[in-house]
């Protein structure tokens, strides 16, 4: 090519490449494959979400596995389940499920505990687990177990799990939108539990101090007894 500077003609050699030399697609293991054109046009790397035409439970580009996730959250609100209806899948049933338990102070209040079945983490992500404590007047609010000091009371645990089929829970497939970004939903997993106070709480349940109620049985026996004299004393006047 010629090109002309203050009355100079210079020469420039420019290649030109006229076709895209792609590179083999990928899984990017979030739903998604990719490829990247070696000419280093400026429409690599190309993403595009897997698909599975002919139902083999495998991309038709990457192999990758797709799968056909349902899921089922617990009536309790504590516990997933997720089965995939791919034959041959990896991970056919996963799950996971929050426990936590009520304590009597000083016993921590922050003892969830997360138990997995099968490779869970390996499909879906799951959070760390998070507190909250209902105050007395300001309500239910996020607590930093390292933190807090520990009050009798309500208190819940939860997680966030993401990455499920969007659709509400019937079989879906968890690939990826026309943009390449995930398309998974989210569920929340939580539970709630108590921690009470020794000092306060009587193990009947009865939220008045156990002092006062050990001297209201005082009382109540110290009434019975004169009742029973009194009434002695009258049989004996007779």
């Amino acid at each position: 090519m010629e090109f002309v500077i203050d009355g100079q003609t210079s020469m420039i050699e420019l290649t030109i490449y006229s076709q895209h030399v792609w590179s083999e697609w990928t899984p990017n293991g979030d739903g998604t494959h990719s490829r990247t054109c070696g000419n280093g046009c400026v429409d690599s790397p190309e993403i595009k979400p897997c698909s599975d035409t002919n139902g083999d439970h495998q991309c038709d580009f990457c192999s990758a596995s797709v799968h056909t996730w349902s899921y089922e959250v617990s009536k309790a609100g504590d516990s997933l389940t997720a089965t995939c209806g791919g034959q041959g899948c990896d991970f056919p049933e996963v799950g996971v499920t929050l426990k936590a338990h009520s304590v009597t102070l000083p016993e921590s209040p922050f003892n969830a505990k997360l138990t997995f079945q099968g490779d869970f983490k390996e499909v879906f992500h799951c959070s760390e687990i998070e507190y909250q404590y209902e105050d007395p007047t300001a309500g239910w609010g996020y607590v930093n177990p390292d933190t807090f000091t520990p009050k009798p009371g309500n208190y819940q645990a939860g997680v966030l799990i993401s990455g499920l089929p969007a659709n509400g829970g019937a079989a879906a497939r968890a690939v990826g939108n026309d943009d390449g970004t995930n398309q998974g939903g989210s569920v929340y997993l939580y539970v709630k539990y108590t921690a009470s106070d020794p000092k306060v709480t009587a193990q009947t349940g009865d939220n008045r101090p156990i002092e006062l109620m050990m001297a209201g049985v005082v009382v109540f026996s110290a009434l019975a007894a004169a009742a029973f004299v009194l009434d002695n004393k009258r049989k004996y006047q007779q």
